[in-house]
């Protein structure tokens, strides 16, 4: 991740090749306070183990280096389970509500799905208003009806929110809040989707600089 970074910062493919890897957590902060802007980290989750520990210890010794030195910039993580880091300085804030279905409906209008409006929120309201799986569902959409990704067209798939499947090593039934780690092991098969979806289940790294 930190090469990623320092690459899209602007520092030099060589130079960012150059740099050791235990020596990556010192230059990514340094940049970070020289040149303040945004870091946002997503998807945090698939960084953890089971105890919600990192599983690489250069993510907590980044952290834990930005903590201590007061960096002028700022670090957005998002997460589906609060990792452990220090108090100090960091601030967490828990979205105990998915979106209205007005605000699903919405999203599901501009990823480009089509419906009545009573069937795009009927839809939001089944999943709980969680976005991730709105966007899978779009992607399945999208993928396997285009031209005419119709909301109505997923009864051709079953009933999707029945499925049993694994989550974080547990089986339970598919709810709002797993059904997108599930939905997305049942897709896999549909190569099209897969690859359209991969960019919301991968770690992403956004840097915006600060004008």
């Amino acid at each position: 991740m930190a090469r990623r970074v320092l690459a899209a910062w602007g520092m030099a493919a060589e130079q960012v090749q150059a740099i050791p890897e235990l020596n990556l957590s010192d230059v990514l902060v340094r940049q970070l306070q020289e040149q303040p802007g945004l870091l946002v980290i997503d998807n945090v989750e698939s960084l953890l183990n089971q105890a919600g520990k990192w599983q690489n210890p250069l993510y907590q010794q980044f952290l834990q280096q930005w903590i201590e030195v007061g960096a002028q910039s700022k670090l957005l993580l998002t997460s589906r389970e609060r990792p452990i880091l220090e108090a100090r300085r960091t601030r967490w804030y828990s979205l105990k509500q998915g979106l209205s279905a007005a605000e699903g409906a919405a999203l599901l209008r501009d990823l480009g799905i089509w419906g009545e409006a009573a069937e795009l929120e009927a839809l939001v309201n089944q999943v709980g208003g969680y976005p991730l799986s709105l966007m899978l569902v779009a992607g399945l959409l999208l993928a396997e009806e285009e031209p005419d990704p119709q909301v109505c067209y997923l009864s051709r798939y079953g009933n999707l929110f029945q499925i049993r499947g694994l989550h974080r090593g547990e089986t339970k039934p598919a709810s709002s809040r797993c059904l997108a780690g599930v939905l997305l092991a049942f897709l896999q098969s549909f190569s099209t989707f897969w690859l359209k979806s991969v960019c919301f289940v991968e770690p992403l790294m956004l840097r915006l600089r600060q004008h």
